[in-house]
């Protein structure tokens, strides 16, 4: 589970969801995401997320390092 203070560092002012799904897309060799929800506003925040470009490699050496622990 992606704790307020991860989202946080993934990317500022979002939701743990979003920068779960955020980290995901910017997973190397990732090229599907599949997603499920019965809420517009949850498929919304997808779209949203997914039209963002990829993290930076440092943000995800660091979320790697954070989960690690």
């Amino acid at each position: 589970m992606v704790t307020d203070e991860l989202a946080q560092l993934i990317d500022p002012g979002t939701t743990p969801a979003e920068a779960a799904l955020r980290v995901t897309a910017s997973t190397p060799g990732v090229k599907h995401v599949i997603l499920g929800s019965g809420r517009a506003q949850h498929w919304q925040a997808a779209q949203r997320v997914l039209a963002l470009p990829p993290l930076p490699d440092k943000t995800l050496h660091e979320v790697i390092d954070v989960l690690g622990a």
